[in-house]
């Protein structure tokens, strides 16, 4: 139960940020978000976040931003695109010193919904580079293989950088369930 009040609370706190679009990427074969907060969204029918339901290949090139309310593959895909993402995680969770190492400011622990809040604000306001994770991938074939994903994504889109602007019209995509 705390966990779709969490996520209520965190979409209200989004749905504030007039500055920003977000999409909600639910996956469709988890019935149990229907009558959860899938309806609550589609009930307060916020203007600035609206709910999708492909494949995140078919939704990350329009964000600016990736942010997460728990890591799960989105977040590794995000990640491997050099996306800016963050995923929030219940502070009762351990994560090991090489996640966190790895992930830095990508991975935030929150022990509060106002917590929650407050890194989100930072994540959506701050230089969007800090959040881009630098992934020891090792090999070329495999890097290669991303960067091509990542143009056919982006369309010729540039990445972001460290000086983007954060929101300012633009769309971050919020996700529960990838």
């Amino acid at each position: 139960m705390w966990y779709f009040q969490f996520q209520r609370e965190l979409l209200d706190g989004l749905a504030r940020r007039s500055d920003c679009e977000f999409i909600y990427k639910h996956q469709k074969d988890q019935f149990w978000a229907e009558e959860g907060i899938l309806r609550y969204l589609r009930e307060k029918d916020y203007p600035n976040i609206r709910i999708e339901t492909g494949k995140l290949a078919a939704y990350v090139g329009e964000a600016d931003r990736v942010l997460l309310d728990y890591s799960s593959t989105g977040f590794f895909e995000a990640a491997c695109l050099a996306v800016p993402v963050m995923a929030l995680y219940e502070s009762g969770l351990k994560v090991t010193r090489g996640m966190a190492n790895i992930f830095r400011r990508s991975l935030q622990s929150f022990g509060s919904v106002e917590e929650a809040l407050r890194k989100v604000s930072h994540f959506l306001d701050g230089p969007a580079g800090d959040y881009v994770v630098d992934l020891p991938l090792g090999g070329t074939n495999f890097a290669e293989v991303l960067e091509k994903a990542r143009g056919d994504l982006f369309q010729g889109k540039p990445p972001v950088n460290s000086e983007s602007e954060a929101c300012a019209g633009k769309e971050a995509a919020l996700r529960s369930d990838w």
